[in-house]
């Protein structure tokens, strides 16, 4: 064995952590007697699979208690898994017919999870990885058969008690359960997590971004290998595990966790923090960045090494984030940041969960410009009622009394679409208990959209998923908007319409507002729309007189100008900078300076060192950003000179491709 090594694996959740590595078993802790296990009756199985179905749930019962549904959502995944009769039913005749508990488990567990990797929703297939963790589970009960859940005598044990400070978590398979179990442990000190195998959609990455927990996957199996409590570096900028015998004091971090030293923007490392949803894949070759990986979202030091977001004192995920230092400069003061020769630039955040907002506000960020509402719902069996949606938007929007908050409606669309708007249904029995293959691109929606403003599915009789299907719903709509103007009175409240195609969707919202609004004598709220379609930023002009806020969505818009789809792997927040995009966002923001109204972006790029300047340049006045990134947008902005931008956009539009624009960008 190598005295020191490298790992390179897929980053799915930015930063970089130093500490010491606590490799927990391949499959099932160590610590579980396989013979105990294996000899279960059928009987011990069908109530295995029922304590694993109930710890999750109460687990998830607790983080719900907590104001952090979206981690008890994903939980709650498990539960409903660990719950389904088809999958524990098969398990137990798998017993009773002779074969040894461990094996009737990981075989039956194994058929379903090969099911769900066969579907073509990659989002849905991944789902694969919590079957077998499930069964994990399942094994780990069966190997103690005691009273408690095996995890509290054993995983985290094993894990935690592999170093006095910090440690690195490395499995085959990290799942989101490893995450919360282990950052909630008051005896835990967490940093990073490595992973043989997963993906950027996976549980356990979205549970990882929504922590500020540096995280890689798809790593060579011979790091499970590796002697525990070596000291190792993990730069999930770059997508690094370095390993060796030198003190962690010593280590020497590789540039990607260079905090400031260049401000260029690594694609291939960005994500969208507590959307909760697929993470943009990594540029292709040609549109490589310079050396200089992205900020990390936080930063501090740890034995005389920098590492951030992830390095601290574990006392709980709450305390976790509440201890993170935020990116940035932290002498500017709180409010409006104005660029150098004055020009103010409103800096908001976007998140899906209170844990998000409590951290964008903390950073400097003037409100959430971007609340996404169907992050917990996309594993859902049906439309959210008013009483779950005032659930998940009370203790959001309780956060943000006198502020800004922008609540975009559901967007059931591209890989977003639950089960009860897909029109394939997932294979293997019992599988539509809890889970359904997300057929369809949103493809309609830019079709209709393409005849321009005036066109558009209209709210009558529409199918499908996307907006069209909340408007053609007899109650979501007004369900949801009840739950907005309810939970949202103390703030200063905007609703954001998504994926607009025509300006009968606006009138059709707006109505809905104006009705709710009334029945509960509160004021109605200001009226967005996203513009994320090709055409709709084309019509901009039409489309200002009938809101009152543009919202630059420049993910969906760079995919639909460039012909690129989320998972593309030529995708990245970087590509807003093609020229063919930024007359794009230019086009709009002159639209709405000429109709008097606000434009922001919400899209990822607007985090992006390489697109930050341009947008200002071409007028937008306003940004959300991961609420991890403020603090670091704010001391941005404040080093621009919109003037210059302004040169620099008008430069930039004259490229003929991204990487040529990205080449006339000065370093922040």
């Amino acid at each position: 064995m190598k005295l020191s090594a490298r790992f390179r694996g897929l980053p799915v959740s930015a930063g970089t952590a130093a500490g010491v590595l606590a490799i927990v078993g391949d499959s099932v802790d160590e610590t579980v007697d396989q013979g105990l296990a294996a000899s279960a009756t059928p009987e011990e199985v069908a109530a295995a699979f029922a304590a694993v179905a109930a710890e999750r749930s109460a687990l998830a019962g607790r983080l719900r208690a907590a104001d952090r549904g979206d981690q008890a959502d994903i939980i709650e995944i498990g539960a409903l898994i660990a719950a389904d009769p088809a999958l524990s039913a098969q398990a137990v005749a798998a017993v009773r017919g002779g074969a040894d508990a461990v094996a009737a488990v990981r075989e039956t567990a194994e058929r379903h999870a090969v099911a769900m990797e066969r579907l073509q929703n990659p989002a849905l297939a991944e789902r694969a990885a919590d079957i077998r963790q499930v069964a994990v589970a399942v094994i780990d009960r069966l190997g103690t058969r005691s009273g408690d859940s095996p995890r509290s005598g054993t995983f985290a044990d094993s894990a935690a008690g592999a170093a006095a400070g910090g440690f690195i978590l490395v499995r085959r398979e990290v799942s989101a359960a490893d995450l919360i179990e282990l950052a909630d442990a008051d005896a835990a000190g967490l940093v990073g997590a490595v992973s043989v195998v997963g993906g950027a959609s996976s549980h356990a990455a979205i549970i990882a971004r929504g922590l500020g927990l540096p995280m890689i996957v798809g790593v060579d199996p011979e790091v499970l290998a590796l002697p525990p409590g070596q000291a190792a570096v993990l730069d999930a900028d770059s997508g690094e595990l370095v390993v060796g015998t030198q003190p962690i004091a010593d280590a020497q971090l590789v540039p990607g966790a260079q905090a400031a030293s260049d401000a260029r923007v690594a694609s291939d490392a960005h994500m969208t923090m507590g959307s909760q949803v697929p993470v943009d894949a990594q540029v292709a070759a040609d549109a490589q960045t310079t050396a200089g990986a992205r900020l990390a979202p936080g930063a501090q030091l740890a034995a005389g090494a920098q590492v951030t977001a992830g390095a601290q004192a574990a006392s709980g995920a709450q305390g976790v984030l509440d201890a993170q230092m935020v990116a940035g400069d932290d002498s500017l003061p709180a409010g409006p940041v104005r660029t150098a020769d004055g020009r103010e630039v409103i800096v908001l955040c976007n998140v899906a969960s209170a844990i998000e907002t409590r951290r964008g506000l903390a950073a400097g960020a003037a409100g959430v410009g971007l609340l996404r509402t169907e992050i917990p719902y996309v594993q859902a069996a049906d439309w959210p009622t008013r009483a779950q949606h005032l659930a998940q938007l009370g203790p959001i929007l309780a956060l943000l009394a006198g502020r800004t908050a922008t609540v975009r409606l559901l967007d059931f669309s591209g890989d977003k679409i639950p089960s009860f708007l897909a029109t394939g249904a997932a294979a293997g029995a019992g599988a539509a208990t809890w889970s359904r293959a997300a057929a369809g691109t949103g493809a309609a929606t830019r079709t209709d959209a393409a005849a321009g403003p005036g066109a558009g599915a209209g709210a009558e009789g529409s199918t499908g998923a996307g907006l069209a299907a909340l408007l053609g719903h007899p109650s979501a709509l007004a369900d949801q908007v009840r739950a907005v103007l309810e939970a949202g009175r103390e703030a200063r409240l905007g609703v954001l319409i998504p994926m607009v195609s025509s300006l009968g969707e606006v009138s059709r919202v707006r109505e809905v507002l104006a009705e709710t609004a009334a029945e509960l004598g509160v004021a109605a709220p200001s009226l967005g729309i996203m513009v994320e379609l090709e055409s709709t930023a084309v019509n901009a002009a039409a489309f200002a007189p009938a809101v009152d806020f543009f919202s630059i969505g420049t993910n969906d818009l760079t995919g639909d100008v460039l012909g690129l789809g989320r998972r593309d792997q030529a995708a990245g927040p970087g590509l807003a900078a093609h020229p063919r995009v930024l007359a794009l966002v230019k086009r709009v923001a002159a639209a709405g300076k000429d109709a008097g109204i606000t434009v922001s972006v919400c899209g990822d790029s607007a985090a992006d060192a390489r697109v930050l300047p341009l947008l200002v340049g071409a007028g937008v006045e306003a940004v959300s950003v991961p609420a991890a990134r403020v603090g670091t947008v704010r001391s941005w902005v404040s080093k621009l000179n919109a003037a210059e931008c302004a040169e620099l956009t008008g430069r930039a539009l004259r490229a003929s491709s991204a990487p040529e624009v990205w080449d006339l960008v000065p370093a922040l």
